[in-house]
């Protein structure tokens, strides 16, 4: 499931599954996110990967917060 949303100004978009898995941001359920600026500009990119991290610290956690695994995982 694809959702989105805006975090401390930053607008993203992350593609989020029911568990957790090895393809997630440290196993957990999102297995792509991208981030981006008030100005367009990508900050942050994971696509089963991490492409790059320009994001400000602690806004990744923040946006992966919002999706704990229901298993009790990441």
């Amino acid at each position: 499931m694809w959702t989105e949303g805006e975090t401390d100004g930053y607008r993203w978009y992350a593609k989020v599954y029911d568990v957790g898995s090895g393809w997630g941001i440290d196993g957990g359920r999102v297995s792509k996110l991208s981030i981006s600026d008030s100005g367009d500009t990508e900050v942050y990119n994971y696509d089963r990967g991490l492409d790059f991290d320009n994001a400000p610290a602690g806004l990744v956690a923040k946006i992966l917060a919002l999706f704990p695994d229901p298993e009790g995982g990441a």
